[in-house]
């Protein structure tokens, strides 16, 4: 049993267009990595054989530690309709079928997105009850990410979902918590005891500027100041991914980038000695 948090890189760092979202990669790349896991992103161009994929990674040896769920789930059920609310719900199912074929325990999703954003927060949240009996009959812990939003904030979003259902748990996310102006609200918040995931990025933009999102910065290269956040945070016990990517646009992958900020995490939360908080 480690007593320290374990750091993870995202496959969204090295996987995506540019590469063709080749995940036959993973493996190779992974031999690399300065890190203890890896976080498994589904693709949505993964979709139809999502299953054959996680079992193939699963197979490859590689430690999966989280799965992040297609982030179309969350723009289906902001659409607001029934349809929409189905849709989102059979693509949700398909993809926690497919995260419970690898050795992952914990599962990150974005209950909204796209366009209408939060704009159907109070609807999407009726169906946290069906979803979170879905990943406790899997075996997966589901955590809902602080992700942007346009008619409110994600810390009000999330005291929303946590009034419907208090079991809930939560992934945060550095950069959109910094979107928001928030991580210090969100450090402060009760519902700080339900964070048990964590994000890693920067970005380039101000607060609510949506178009200053992207690109994903690393640590050193955005706006985020690191040492105060990591000097602040809560005492925490979970898992931290690194979100920032090192693909190039020749479909090259950096990975002297990636663990120069991997290595950062580490040095960070034993600097600030955050699991024993």
């Amino acid at each position: 049993m480690t007593d320290r948090n374990l750091v993870l890189a995202s496959t969204g760092t090295f996987i995506g267009k540019a590469n063709n979202a080749d995940y036959t990669i993973i493996p190779g790349i992974y031999e690399k990595l300065h890190c203890d896991g890896i976080e498994l992103l589904f693709m949505s161009v993964w979709k139809d054989r999502l299953n054959e994929i996680a079992k193939e990674t699963e197979k490859s040896g590689v430690k999966i530690h989280s799965v992040h769920l297609d982030k179309m789930i969350g723009v289906l059920f902001s659409e607001g309709t029934d349809e929409d609310d189905n849709n989102a719900l059979k693509l949700y199912e398909d993809n926690m079928y497919a995260a419970s074929l690898t050795s992952a325990k914990t599962a990150v999703l974005h209950l909204w997105g796209g366009p209408k954003s939060d704009s159907q927060i109070h609807r999407a949240k009726k169906h946290l009850n069906q979803m979170y009996k879905i990943a406790e009959n899997l075996g997966l812990k589901l955590t809902i990410e602080n992700i942007p939003c346009v008619y409110s904030d994600p810390l009000s979003v999330w005291k929303i979902l946590y009034e419907e259902y208090p079991r809930i748990s939560f992934t945060f996310d550095t950069r959109f918590a910094a979107y928001h102006d928030q991580y210090m609200d969100i450090f402060k918040s009760s519902l700080w005891k339900n964070v048990e995931h964590v994000h890693v990025s920067s970005f380039n933009g101000k607060k609510n500027d949506i178009g200053f999102i992207r690109p994903i910065l690393h640590y050193d290269e955005g706006i985020i100041d690191f040492e105060h956040l990591f000097s602040n945070m809560p005492g925490y016990k979970g898992k931290v991914v690194l979100e920032s990517p090192a693909l190039k646009e020749d479909g090259t992958i950096n990975t002297d980038r990636l663990n120069k900020s991997l290595d950062y995490l580490y040095d960070s939360l034993k600097k600030y000695n955050t699991f024993n908080k």
